[in-house]
């Protein structure tokens, strides 16, 4: 294992940590709260759950398309990769906006704030490496044997992915 795989490891073990830690905040408040008022997820969650499966399938296509030498697809495919994620803070502005009329005040707002907060965070993060292997690879920079930046870089977006339908799940079970 490389150094950088590794410690993409440890940074993956670290935000499963703070999500999980945070997720499990939530829930203790839901259960300990002697009122939790009804609530109901935005709209706007689908639409963004969407935005982030196309952002993984983008980055998958650009995945395989290095393992086959194909450089300008990589570059093409996180270029709309940087899109979809641009575009899904966009929708959760939205979400954010929707809940502050609808939940304002309530733990669950705040949970919702906090969650989708702290997702949010890490996907703005996430568009540097998007962007500086979109960088990379339109230099030609990257190949079938030389991919260890395309590779790590989809592992933290498949990991984003996964973290977004859990939320999103524990989320819609406590609303």
């Amino acid at each position: 294992m490389s150094t950088p795989q590794l410690g993409m490891l440890v940074l993956l073990a670290s935000l499963s940590v703070l999500f999980v830690a945070s997720l499990v905040g939530m829930l203790v408040i839901r259960f300990e709260a002697a009122a939790w008022p009804e609530s109901q997820l935005p709209p706007g969650l689908i639409a963004s759950t969407a935005l982030l499966v196309g952002l993984g399938i983008a980055v998958e296509r650009g995945r395989r398309a290095i393992r086959d030498n194909r450089w300008q697809a990589l570059v093409r495919c996180f270029r709309v990769a940087m899109g979809f994620a641009v575009v899904f803070l966009a929708s959760q502005a939205l979400n954010f906006r929707h809940l502050a009329h609808v939940d304002h005040g309530t733990l669950y707002g705040f949970s919702f704030d906090l969650l989708m907060g702290l997702h949010g965070l890490h996907v703005i993060g996430g568009l540097v490496p998007l962007a500086v292997v979109a960088r990379r690879a339109a230099r030609n920079e990257y190949s079938s044997s030389r991919d260890e930046g395309v590779r790590l870089t989809a592992q933290y977006w498949h990991f984003l992915g996964v973290v977004w339908l859990v939320l999103v799940a524990a989320l819609w079970a406590v609303a």
